[in-house]
């Protein structure tokens, strides 16, 4: 593997700004490191790709003849919880890998064919349909072997931000994200393991079926699975009366997985708030149009 092919690739770039120098000294470590899975698990024709801000992915073939994906994650990437839910989580339809290696942090998965994400469909209200299905499928147990993050362990770092004359995100947003999450904690009937990360480009074909990929691997209320999707894909804030489309994601998705239209909302907007935390740390610049996001699902709950 070239390693200037990986150099070039947005998840070096994120890797570095991120971790800096243990950063780089991972990727310098990663040309050796794809060799050695490359051995391993019998690959070839590996083609590195460069829309990835976490993990290095490459298709690649296994065998000479199956298509398949490798993903390798860099050790603060969270690829370790990855590995652990893919396992956990029951699903017909979450994409299982054709092996692993926790010591390495590399997954190998089956190249899905066609492969294109959910937002291709062009009608909004089959996206949300297949997509509240999607969830309602996934099974995991309340309690696992597995040391997975909280929910409650992410939105506790909203009073970091808080208390950090620095942050960017105006404090009224964060009192009401921390408010709100505490309200939405106290209703809960329990907690179990998630995706944590359900959205339109963790949803790709594979024929005339879905399947769900990527899963983050965090316990939390059922209800934070609904969250991510809310405002994505990347141009939702492009749509047109997006008022109108907020609430028919609530309507399709209170009908088919049972919340209340106000609570799937609030999270939602907990959510949108936390990303705005989440690009400052990556020292991204989505934060304000996260923010948006949250003023348009505020506006839903209030008027």
């Amino acid at each position: 593997m070239d390693k200037i092919n990986i150099d070039q690739a947005a998840f070096a770039r994120w890797v570095i700004d991120r971790f800096g120098e243990n950063g780089e000294k991972w990727l310098n470590e990663l040309p050796k490191l794809i060799s050695q899975l490359a051995e391993l698990w019998e690959l070839s024709d590996i083609v590195s790709l460069s829309d990835s801000n976490y993990n290095f992915t490459a298709f690649c073939q296994k065998n000479n003849s199956q298509p398949a994906f490798l993903k390798i994650g860099c050790p603060w990437s969270g690829i370790d919880f990855e590995i652990a839910a893919l396992s956990e989580i029951k699903s017909d339809y979450l994409l299982k890998p054709l092996a692993v290696d926790k010591l390495k942090g590399a997954i190998l998965l089956p190249r899905l064919l066609p492969g294109k994400s959910l937002h291709y469909i062009e009608n909004e209200e089959k996206q949300n349909i297949i997509t509240a299905n999607l969830m309602k499928d996934l099974k995991s147990f309340q309690k696992s072997q597995y040391n997975f993050p909280t929910v409650k362990g992410w939105f506790n770092k909203l009073s970091d931000f808080l208390s950090s004359p620095e942050s960017l995100i105006p404090h009224s947003y964060l009192h009401n994200a921390s408010s709100m999450f505490d309200e939405l904690e106290s209703a809960k009937d329990f907690d179990t393991l998630l995706h944590g990360d359900m959205h339109h480009y963790n949803i790709l074909s594979d024929g005339d079926t879905w399947r769900i990929i990527d899963p983050k691997g965090v316990v939390g209320n059922p209800l934070y699975e609904t969250a991510c999707f809310m405002y994505n894909p990347s141009q939702f804030l492009t749509y047109p009366d997006l008022n109108k489309l907020i609430e028919a994601r609530l309507a399709i998705f209170s009908e088919i997985l049972g919340y209340h239209l106000q609570q799937i909302a609030m999270m939602a907007y907990c959510q949108s708030v936390l990303s705005a935390c989440w690009c400052t740390e990556d020292k991204q610049n989505c934060w304000e149009s996260a923010l948006h996001c949250a003023d348009l699902f505020y506006h839903s709950i209030f008027g």
